[in-house]
């Protein structure tokens, strides 16, 4: 009796370990949008999953930012979404204790100013409060981190003496009140578009910066203190001319890597992505310059370390894989040498915004945006792989009109359909016209409200295939996929 109990325990721990492995290996790709645009921004590694930052097409066909909380499988928990006067764009956002903060931009369309914004949620993604900042030009807000009790933003203003651009280091209370403001590059022009924290006492940057007698602006390393001082900068014209540093990470030895793009203009290539990475003295190690025998456009967007000392990079090619644009995913070790490549799309445009590393099962975790997966137009995309990048090629989509607000927006019926199908919703008499596309995204038909009977639309004379019904009312855009029988 105590053998067979001994044994039932011993089952039971090991299918316990066992569905723990199954898990943290959780592999999935799936897609998050029902508007006419809606592109990933970043992603968080939170305790119930991940928190995903994007910009969504729900205001009037204009931009709000979007948060998304996810489960380990990709599953949505909640979602939630800015608000303000003008077209928002998010750009980045962190989490601190119970709360998110979201940087990005406002574009007030009456005076095409550009202002830099700040919003804080709550992890139930209730937004708490917008803060909007600038001077009187063009301000922007491109990545965040948060250091104890303080925001660092960094971005670029135009508001300055001589009108150039500027790079700028904006500090915050985590009520959102902004106390001071540190600029960079202004012999020239600059902007900042990432920034991390090392040890308790600094900042490292990249950008990019033209100096006064320079034609071009090139991508830069810097340090600074938490107040702004600068304790050294690098920068990498010489090494890779033309360019821009997108991402910064540091290494587990201390070694510090930027990638980018950098563009050559010759007959042989256009953009090309690069890893430049410095020692842990902050030392010139190495750099690389890849695929530069390739004729199109490939880009470095972000940069991650693993533990094992290598650096895991996502970005976009248009020399490799299926489409247009595909999802390109890279990993070079310390120093910076490839050890492998893989590519991730379909026809259409696919783009990766931020990829994040998993420890618990050295997988990584991309947010990114789709033309061709889920419900049609741009969609947000995430992709958990293994760390041997495993991953699910067939996405699904998840985000419905149900996680929106339930009084802007309808559905329609039946689907599949035969003859017709009946729209239904509190916005039904919000209606302008109706906007038939296939597959390809070519318009069929556009059919005006007045020509509709009591809300519903015909379809009788269309061949048994796949539509997309574009629904364009007062409050916003609307798409739909029906099976046409």
């Amino acid at each position: 009796m105590q053998k067979r109990h001994f044994i039932f325990e011993l089952i039971t721990i090991l299918m316990i370990l066992s569905s723990g492995v199954c898990r943290s290996q959780q592999i999935f790709s799936k897609t998050y949008g029902h508007f006419d645009f809606n592109y990933g921004k970043d992603i968080i590694s939170c305790g119930t999953g991940y928190f995903v930052l994007g910009n969504s097409g729900l205001n009037n066909d204009n931009s709000v930012p979007m948060l998304i909380h996810i489960d380990s499988a990709g599953h949505i928990l909640k979602t939630g979404f800015g608000s303000g006067e003008g077209i928002m764009s998010a750009s980045k956002f962190a989490l601190n204790g119970d709360k998110l903060f979201v940087c990005g931009n406002v574009q007030n369309t009456s005076t095409n100013d550009y202002d830099c914004f700040l919003s804080i949620f709550d992890t139930s993604l209730v937004l708490e409060k917008t803060i909007t900042y600038g001077g009187s030009s063009w301000d922007f807000s491109q990545c965040i981190i948060i250091k104890d009790t303080l925001i660092y933003v960094g971005g670029n203003s135009y508001s300055t003496p001589n009108g150039f651009s500027w790079g700028t280091i904006t500090k915050l209370s985590l009520n959102g009140d902004s106390l001071n403001t540190t600029y960079f590059g202004n012999d020239g022009e600059a902007s900042i578009n990432n920034l991390i924290v090392r040890g308790d006492t600094e900042l490292l940057l990249t950008g990019n910066y033209q100096a006064p007698d320079s034609l071009y602006s090139a991508a830069f390393i810097a340090s600074t203190t938490l107040n702004g001082v600068i304790n050294w900068s690098k920068n990498l014209s010489s090494e890779l001319g033309k360019s821009v540093g997108n991402s910064i990470s540091e290494g587990i030895g201390g070694n510090v890597a930027i990638c980018g793009t950098t563009e050559k203009y010759d007959s042989i290539s256009m953009k090309d992505g690069f890893s430049y990475i410095l020692d842990n003295n902050n030392n010139y190690f190495r750099h690389e310059i890849y695929n530069t025998n390739c004729p199109y456009d490939d880009e470095f967007k972000s940069i991650t370390s693993t533990a094992e000392g290598d650096f895991f990079i996502g970005g976009t090619t248009q020399s490799f894989g299926a489409g247009g644009s595909d999802i390109y995913l890279f990993k070079v070790n310390s120093g910076g040498w490839w050890l492998w490549s893989s590519t991730y799309g379909n026809v259409y445009d696919e783009d990766a915004a931020q990829i994040i590393y998993q420890p618990s099962d050295s997988g990584f975790i991309l947010c990114g945006s789709s033309r061709y997966f889920g419900d049609f137009n741009d969609n947000i995309l995430v992709i958990k792989t293994t760390k041997n990048l495993t991953f699910d090629q067939n996405p699904t989509h998840e985000l419905s009109v149900s996680h929106y607000t339930e009084d802007a927006f309808f559905s329609a019926f039946p689907n599949p359909a035969k003859d017709k199908i009946t729209f239904e919703g509190k916005q039904t008499e919000n209606i302008k016209y109706v906007e038939i596309l296939d597959i390809s995204g070519r318009t069929l038909k556009i059919v005006p409200k007045e020509n509709m009977v009591a809300n519903s639309l015909d379809l009788s004379l269309f061949v048994p295939q796949i539509l997309f019904i574009k629904v364009v009312t007062k409050k916003g855009t609307q798409t739909l996929k029906i099976v046409k029988q």
